[in-house]
């Protein structure tokens, strides 16, 4: 293919992205106005019309709503289906959903590692519910995953400090205090230094 052929190719190809962004945009606030409307049925159509324009909130409430039942049937394969893409597009709540959804086996089997990888990248961006549910996930173990109260200790330490006076946070205290006496004194050195290093970090 020459040059002079390539040019008109690329441009086909661009020209339409900003409208199609804009489109998506369009529908997904379509979608709030109804959900916001009550109309869970109508904004489950126009979300999806915007999830399937790769826009990634659209996504993630369209998963929110099949999970919830709202406007949908509900169905937690569908959910996670959504929550996936939505994911994919770097949402950080979809990343938090997905946790919960393998955490509890919903749409999905139970994987408790698979659980920990999501709630991971949602507590490293800043989501304090996903550093909680990290926290707890390590004290607890579960299917693929081997207890590590260290790393419940350092999450749940680092939840505690995000936390406003809540039940959260009590509770997040309650369990990192039972995680440390699992702990050696080795183990309690290198989660102070972990902990030290995260909140250097977040300065």
């Amino acid at each position: 293919m020459t040059p002079l052929r390539i040019l008109p190719l690329l441009l086909a190809l661009g020209t339409p992205l900003p409208a199609i962004a804009g489109e998506a945009e369009d529908l997904f606030n379509a979608g709030v106005e109804a959900a916001d409307g009550g109309n869970h049925r109508e904004a489950a159509d126009r979300w999806r019309q915007a999830a399937a324009l790769d826009h990634p909130d659209a996504a993630f409430r369209l998963g929110a709503l099949y999970a919830e039942g709202r406007g949908v049937e509900q169905d937690y394969e569908r959910a996670v289906h959504w929550y996936r893409r939505a994911a994919e597009h770097g949402n950080e709540s979809a990343w938090f959903n997905l946790g919960h959804m393998y955490a509890k086996g919903r749409g999905v089997d139970k994987d408790a590692a698979e659980a920990v990888r999501w709630y991971g990248k949602a507590a490293r961006n800043g989501n304090v519910y996903a550093q909680y549910a990290l926290g707890m996930s390590w004290f607890q173990g579960g299917p693929g995953l081997q207890r590590d109260p260290e790393a419940a200790w350092f999450w749940l330490t680092v939840a505690s400090d995000n936390f406003g006076a809540n039940t959260f946070r009590d509770n997040a205290n309650e369990v990192r205090a039972r995680a440390a006496e699992r702990m050696t004194e080795a183990e309690r050195s290198a989660a102070r230094q972990r902990l030290r290093d995260w909140r250097a970090e977040q300065e």
